[in-house]
């Protein structure tokens, strides 16, 4: 909705609020869909437990890294930097900085399911028992 109205398209679309609003709609909405299927189908289908601990971290180091990527970058499109340029103001790097510690916790968050699918599939609990 944002980007529909004539004047902000033009002020915004070639700035980092179009890659981070993209970004965030495209990657973390698909990923919570996928994620969401394999914790609800996974158990039914293969009779194996997870653990919720790992799930819960899951959760909330791959949301909160999302999270932290992504609004920094809004903030530095709302500021009007461009897209594709490789260099910096010196007033935003505190910003790129808190969006790259962000892609990182977001990388744990998934090394955290990754540990969680190799664990239950290892174990094998049934889950009816």
């Amino acid at each position: 909705m944002w980007l529909s109205h004539v004047s902000l398209n033009v002020s915004m679309h070639d700035t980092f609020y179009v890659i981070a609003h993209f970004h965030l709609m495209f990657s973390a909405g698909v990923l919570t869909g996928a994620f969401a299927g394999i914790y609800y189908y996974f158990p039914a289908l293969f009779g194996i437990k997870y653990s919720r601990m790992f799930g819960y971290l899951h959760l909330v180091y791959f949301f909160g890294g999302q999270w932290m990527t992504f609004i920094p970058m809004f903030w530095i499109g709302y500021a009007g930097m461009p897209r594709r340029i490789h260099d910096y103001p010196a007033f935003m790097m505190g910003w790129h900085g808190m969006a790259s510690v962000g892609h990182l916790t977001t990388l744990i968050g998934a090394l955290f399911f990754f540990f969680n699918v190799i664990r239950f599939s290892y174990r094998k609990k049934n889950c009816c028992s």
